[in-house]
């Protein structure tokens, strides 16, 4: 606990001007293996995370019986939520944003990076329900779920580079996605995307170069060719999420 609540109040500190901001030279969340360039700035998804592990580190707390760290985690928590609906929403669509630049600019094109966030955080049936429907298009599409980025996004889709981040299929976000369908009223898409993940980690991944039993990090949707080494454990352990409160319908208590 002494570790985990040092990791709380770093947290915290970070988010002290509303949300937690990303320097411009270092993308954060999944799409950190890019090692610079975008997203940057307030990115969505890592303060929608954070928020969500404040607000599991009050529950922590307060079954310890620590009742003011309790409030104070999940305090802070709920000004990240409030801070991220106030300038993370596109006004027009009420979509959420990807990210807000450092120079102040709202980035609302449509990715993966959405799903995870949302996947994060106990958002509205709505608001799941349309992102959830959009990364379903045909031009996310790749048989395993969306792909990080859209085909037509011109400026930044290149499914090869940066390690498949800008057009490759991730694995943790078609799980992500499994997990958003779910908690948005959409359970046939859930376990759609989970019997394709099944798939590929069961069989389909010798056919790309891969391990049977392992969750790969990526693959290329073009060549079908997978380009990782090793097993994701982001996305086993969302696997089991997917399974456990999506499938089997179970709840954390």
């Amino acid at each position: 606990y002494p570790t985990l609540r040092r990791a709380g109040n770093g947290l915290r500190t970070a988010a002290s001007d509303g949300l937690i901001a990303t320097p411009p030279g270092s993308p954060d969340g999944w799409r950190r293996r890019l090692g610079s360039g975008y997203p940057s700035g307030r990115v969505t998804e890592v303060n929608m995370v954070a928020a969500r592990a404040l607000s599991d580190l009050a529950s922590l707390s307060g079954a310890l019986n620590k009742t003011s760290e309790s409030a104070g985690f999940r305090d802070a928590s709920a000004k990240i939520l409030e801070a991220a609906d106030d300038h993370l929403r596109d006004i027009e669509t009420g979509n959420l944003a990807l990210n807000l630049d450092p120079k102040g600019r709202l980035h609302t094109e449509p990715t993966v990076d959405q799903a995870v966030a949302l996947s994060y955080s106990g958002v509205g049936a709505k608001l799941g329900s349309s992102t959830v429907h959009r990364l379903q298009e045909k031009d996310f599409e790749t048989g395993y779920g969306p792909r990080t980025i859209s085909q037509t996004n011109a400026l930044y889709y290149n499914p090869s580079y940066g390690e498949g981040q800008l057009g490759g299929c991730w694995t943790r976000g078609s799980l992500a996605l499994a997990i958003l369908a779910y908690a948005s009223g959409h359970p046939a898409i859930g376990s759609a995307l989970l019997e394709n993940v099944s798939a590929l980690v069961q069989s389909d991944c010798e056919r790309m170069g891969g391990v049977p039993g392992e969750f790969p990090y990526w693959f290329d949707p073009e060549k079908r060719q997978i380009g990782s080494v090793g097993s994701d454990p982001v996305a086993s352990s969302r696997f089991v999420e997917a399974l456990l409160t999506g499938e089997a319908g179970l709840t954390t208590s």
